[in-house]
């Protein structure tokens, strides 16, 4: 189980504050928001929805107007910024400037910035005029220098804005990199589909306050067939979804497409698998189900009436059932 890295509680922020009191609109609202160790999150929400600002918040250059967040401990992290200003000069010296404002000049930087390069996927860039790069390339140089400074946690501000479509690839390919080099990476983007594609968690902002998105979100392994339908696993399950042309790691099947059945009943056509009720929690469209298949959770979506009528509890074993079609990939 990972570490609780960040807990949220009660967070209130405004721009516009006086000493003791707020005076302007909240940014944010945030009761209870946790987030997790050596995982991607993504946060997603509209412009305007306070996404930037949460990022800043969470690196320490604002300070919440009421709540706390609180940390397992004291952390090492660096903020990315949508648009990263890159000084004059050349990308080592961008890079080495980093340690020197932490420390002054060390030995080995430079060896040090030639790995960072090599992580973000820009070998030999040393010597490169950093404002003469892509978009895409001052991004990652950006990123680069930021893991001059050994930081824990990453913090990406709208990493896939103004990016093509080969960028932006390139970019989810690096960040479930240095994921897996064991670094811990919020980021925030109004893109849904980049969203899904490197998230572990995913938080929807609307006005400021997170709002349950519920989708079941899986990677796994995508496998073209022709005709209407083709395969995607997740571990041992495998789950029949619509057959698209393109590489595809994410599947998203959303709760209210998910047909709950008693372990008794017939089973009908689609995808079908067991699984446990493990919980049953009240939520502002109905009841959200957490049941447990062989491999995975999902959240079920189902009506008062409809639970009523099934006589569902906690801890019933019960037949899972949903289209091909409604299974959405990126």
């Amino acid at each position: 189980m990972k570490n609780r890295l960040y807990h949220i509680s009660e967070l209130v922020f405004s721009y516009h504050q006086k000493k003791g009191s707020l005076t302007g609109d909240p940014v944010l609202r945030i009761s209870d928001l946790k987030i997790l160790e050596n995982r991607v999150t993504v946060i997603r929400g509209h412009n305007g929805s306070g996404k930037s600002t949460l990022l800043k918040l969470l690196c320490g250059l604002l300070r919440p107007s009421e709540g706390v967040i609180q940390t397992s401990r004291e952390l090492r992290s660096v903020l990315v910024q949508q648009e990263p200003y890159l000084f004059h000069g050349s990308v080592l010296h961008n890079l080495t400037a980093a340690l020197r404002f932490q420390r002054g000049r060390q030995s080995g930087e430079n060896e040090k910035a030639s790995r960072a390069l090599e992580m973000v996927g820009l070998q030999g860039f040393e010597k490169r005029k950093a404002r003469e790069l892509s978009g895409g390339e001052k991004k990652r140089v950006a990123i680069a220098r930021a893991l001059m400074t050994d930081p824990e946690v990453l913090l990406l501000d709208e990493p896939d804005a103004n990016v093509d479509n080969r960028t932006s690839k390139e970019l989810e390919y690096l960040i479930g990199d240095l994921k897996d080099k064991g670094l811990t990476i919020i980021l925030c983007s109004h893109n849904r589909g980049f969203a899904y594609r490197t998230c572990d968690d995913l938080v929807d902002l609307y006005q400021g306050c997170p709002v349950d998105h519920d989708e079941n979100i899986f990677k796994g392994i995508y496998k073209y067939s022709p005709g209407m339908f083709s395969e995607f696993s997740i571990g041992d399950w495998i789950i029949r979804c619509p057959s698209l042309q393109g590489e595809f790691n994410t599947a998203v099947i959303p709760p209210e497409s998910i047909t709950l059945l008693p372990e008794n009943q017939s089973r009908g056509e689609g995808n079908v698998c067991s699984g446990k009720i493990l919980e049953i929690i009240p939520s502002k469209t109905g009841m959200k189900i957490l049941s447990i298949t062989g491999t995975a959770e999902l959240s079920v979506l189902i009506s008062d009436a409809e639970l009523s009528v099934l006589d569902l509890h906690a801890g019933d074993c019960v037949v899972l059932l949903f289209n091909p079609s409604s299974v959405r990939l990126y």
